[in-house]
């Protein structure tokens, strides 16, 4: 008999990052709490409080975001699988904590504390979702029933992550794709066998404008003087905007389609 394994579904993607969301959003509060109440303090004490505190939310709260997350990755392995148990892990992120703590605080020694909180937030944001992501990761090279996973970047998703989602052929794709930002929406999904990961939103649409940002840089610079007569080292060095890296491209595809991106950049008129 044929195992018939069905399209994983996109609701079961949304309950899971509404979850870490919701964990997330606690890890924040706790660390505001304490923020707000040394700001008082002089700010070397409070700068030093953020650098004991900040690893220490992102344990906790980071603990409930990878239980959470083998607990969903159970529950959406399909039917008739070998048996796997799924289980919890600790990101190496979390090991640089402390640095990234006083990295965040910084901005408070120049008096700006609401630009401190922002780098504060995204630190711990990424530290909690990091488990989250490691967990699913770590756990589909161990399951027999998996086969690899693809990173899925929320509809919204900045230029980079939206590159990061549908760009698959690029060399190393795994190292590439798990490397995520403060504030990043972006998550591992496994493709287990016989069963497709749901389609990438504006997958079609990014492909598309990344295509396109390729296409007008080659095209614009060999339009430029000297191109076609110059060295590779020496066109590098020249007109290093018009090189065909990850860099170059997401630049001009954010002025391409500014609104596909949350980073998108408008012409000024």
């Amino acid at each position: 008999m044929t195992l018939v394994w069905l399209l994983m579904r996109a609701a079961d993607l949304a309950y899971r990052r509404a979850t870490l969301e919701v964990v997330v959003s606690q890890a924040q509060e706790d660390l505001g709490g304490l923020w707000r109440s040394l700001l008082s303090d002089p700010v070397e004490r409070a700068a030093a409080g953020m650098r004991e505190a900040v690893p220490a939310v992102a344990e906790v709260y980071g603990a409930a975001a990878a239980e959470n997350a083998a607990i969903w990755y159970e529950d959406v392995r399909p039917a008739g699988a070998p048996r796997f148990e799924a289980r919890v892990y600790r990101p190496v992120s979390l090991a640089e904590a402390e640095g990234l703590a006083t990295w965040a605080v910084s901005p408070a020694f120049a008096g700006d504390t609401a630009g401190a909180w922002t780098r504060l937030a995204g630190t711990v944001q990424r530290l909690v979702a990091d488990h989250d992501r490691v967990t699913v990761e770590e756990n589909v090279t161990k399951d027999p029933a998996a086969w690899g996973w693809r990173r899925r970047a929320s509809a919204d998703a900045c230029a980079y992550c939206a590159y990061m989602a549908v760009v698959l052929d690029q060399p190393d794709y795994e190292t590439a794709a798990r490397k995520y930002h403060d504030d990043c929406r972006c998550v591992p999904v496994m493709a287990f066998h016989g069963q497709q990961v749901p389609e990438q939103p504006n997958e079609r649409e990014w492909l598309d404008v990344f295509d396109k940002a390729r296409d007008v840089i080659d095209a614009e610079r060999k339009k430029l003087p000297g191109w076609n007569t110059l060295k590779r080292h020496e066109r590098s060095k020249k007109y290093p905007e018009y090189q065909l890296t990850t860099k170059n491209i997401l630049a001009r595809a954010r002025r391409l389609e500014p609104d596909l991106f949350r980073d998108g950049v408008r012409a000024v008129t």
